[in-house]
């Protein structure tokens, strides 16, 4: 009787012990695939560097709503319209007053009433001077101009050349050449009346006194031209 039950108990001992082998192994699949979890996580270096690294949690929704929030200034701000700057108002001109003219002081307005001045006369206000006797009528074939005297001879001037008498009504011409400063220069004897009185021989060698304009061509004064210079004496002198 006694190796049967000694049979019964081995047999329980040994399914017991498969069982609890059975658990053990069970027991560290799940503790190493827990491991790995971790490793494959991060949670748990193994000291190597390189692919592994820790899990970064990154707010994307609070990121989101400053970057909102940031787009939705901008945009109120691209929206503004700046004010115009008010400008200074500037003062208006008074409109000029009227200007009232008496019946003489509009009549002494009309052009047409001004004295005409020949343009021949060699003035500096006309834009040519004329010739007097046309071109190849002074010396050496020149064209000869009237001169209009910048300043005339006095009486003084010419007292100390003139003959002892003179007679009223006489007259003499010459021609002389224009030079710098209103003088002339190479003056000739033209013509005197009376003939052979000496009046114009007197003229030619008082010339260096005189000062003379000289004639404009388009406006353009031209020195080195002939001119014509006449003197007449209206008085007598002498006895």
């Amino acid at each position: 009787m006694q190796p049967a039950l000694y049979s019964t108990r081995a047999n329980g001992f040994t399914g017991s012990g498969r069982s609890r082998l059975a658990a053990a192994v069970l027991s560290l699949g799940v503790v190493a695939l827990l491991l790995f979890l971790m490793i494959e996580m991060g949670l748990i270096s193994l000291g190597t560097s390189g692919a592994g690294g820790k899990l970064v949690a990154v707010h994307i929704a609070a990121s989101s709503g400053k970057v909102e929030k940031s787009a939705k200034a901008h945009a109120s701000a691209s929206h503004q319209v700046t004010e115009p700057v008010p400008q200074p108002q500037q003062a208006q001109p008074k409109p000029p007053r009227p200007l009232w003219l008496s019946h003489d002081d509009f009549a002494a307005t009309d052009i047409s009433r001004l004295p005409r001045h020949d343009a021949d006369s060699g003035e500096t206000g006309g834009q040519n001077s004329g010739s007097t006797y046309g071109p190849g009528e002074g010396p050496g074939g020149a064209q000869l101009f009237n001169a209009a005297w910048y300043r005339e001879p006095t009486r003084a001037e010419l007292a100390g050349f003139l003959p002892e008498r003179v007679e009223a009504g006489s007259w003499a011409t010459i021609a002389c050449r224009t030079a710098e400063n209103f003088h002339v220069e190479d003056c000739q004897e033209l013509d005197e009346s009376p003939p052979g009185s000496g009046l114009a021989r007197a003229l030619r060698r008082a010339a260096w006194q005189f000062l003379v304009r000289p004639p404009r061509v388009n406006g353009v004064a031209k020195i080195g031209a002939w001119v014509r210079i006449r003197e007449d004496f209206t008085r007598p002198s002498g006895d």
